[in-house]
């Protein structure tokens, strides 16, 4: 049982008042993060892009969220409160549930979007030759050591999903970044793809949502979101989880993944996580299910032993020359 606030009549009319136009619906899944959210919150109704809802779903009884919501006056935000939690993932299926648009954005209640980030995705889903496009767009990471800008590079037309999010060029866990707060398609795909309850559930989601017949990535160049991953809390879909609890995730989801991609991902993101962890037995371990279910190459092989074997001073040296800073976008 769930209950809603909002000024649902300004939603019916701005949709009348706009016939043929295409909404976006934002869906922000919270929980205990009243100061969070209302960043958040402001970040999606101050788009550029007029034509949207916002819709927070307070993931079980939050009466400090429901209080800070209700002080944003404005007739595009819905806020639907949940009667017991749910977690993340199933807050955004009740999110997208919930929409009137066409499209759905999301957007984790720690992070924030600069002004012209829908209206630049909706024309990058209109250009695309996809009939479900998955469309996702730069990132700012703004962590202890300062500002990165995500992804690397953007997906090649002819590129898989699951190339272009594990088949990494480079030994750096950085390299590609599809995170949730960048991610918007069509509520009818997400009807047939619902988030799971698993690690990496964007990358699950969209691996998913790949199989089906006219889905595939499509891009917004530029950093358009602002990913906090210095704000001091955990993320409400990442909480526990452990290097070992994404392996096998990840090899529960091998046969949507190629043998190269696969080998590179263990020896690139998931020997970076291990070897964070301390988890020496990991260090084999990776290498033998980089064999025996991939096509390792030599230089992801070298990579991981050099990353358990270099000492982590000239690790960071060697990343902070690699991939310098970037100043934080106004």
């Amino acid at each position: 049982m769930h209950s809603h606030f909002g000024n649902q009549m300004g939603i019916d009319a701005m949709t009348s008042m706009a016939p043929g136009a295409e909404m976006v619906s934002v869906v922000i899944p919270s929980r205990n993060r009243p100061g969070l959210v209302g960043r958040a919150v402001r970040s999606a109704l101050n788009q550029t892009l007029r034509f949207i809802e916002v819709i927070v779903v307070i993931d079980g009884p939050d009466e400090q969220t429901g209080r800070a919501l209700a002080q944003i006056n404005d007739p595009r935000l819905r806020v639907v409160s949940l009667d017991a939690s749910v977690g993340a993932q199933e807050a955004r299926n009740i999110g997208v549930r919930e929409a009137k648009g066409r499209w759905v954005a999301f957007l984790d209640d720690d992070d924030e979007w600069l002004p012209s980030k829908l209206a630049r995705q909706l024309e990058a889903a209109k250009t695309s030759h996809w009939q479900h496009p998955l469309i996702s767009c730069g990132l700012i990471a703004q962590g202890p050591e300062g500002s990165i800008a995500w992804p690397r590079r953007e997906p090649r037309s002819s590129e898989s999903v699951a190339d272009y999010l594990f088949l990494r060029s480079g030994a750096e866990i950085d390299e590609i970044r599809l995170q949730t707060s960048t991610l918007m398609t069509t509520k009818e795909l997400l009807t047939r793809v619902p988030w799971r309850k698993v690690p990496n559930d964007e990358w699950d989601l969209l691996l998913r949502a790949a199989t089906l017949e006219g889905v595939g990535l499509a891009f917004a160049s530029g950093p358009l979101a602002i990913w906090h991953s210095d704000c001091g809390v955990e993320r409400l879909s990442h909480q526990g989880a452990t290097w070992r609890h994404n392996a096998a995730w990840f090899h529960s989801v091998r046969a949507l993944v190629g043998p190269r991609a696969y080998a590179s991902f263990l020896l690139s993101t998931m020997s970076t996580w291990a070897r964070n962890e301390g988890d020496w037995a990991a260090f084999f371990g990776i290498l033998w299910e980089a064999a025996g279910n991939g096509r390792p190459t030599p230089a992801g092989v070298c990579a991981h032993i050099a990353r358990w074997l270099l000492p982590a001073p000239l690790r960071q040296l060697l990343k902070r020359v690699r991939y310098p800073s970037v100043s934080n976008p106004s």
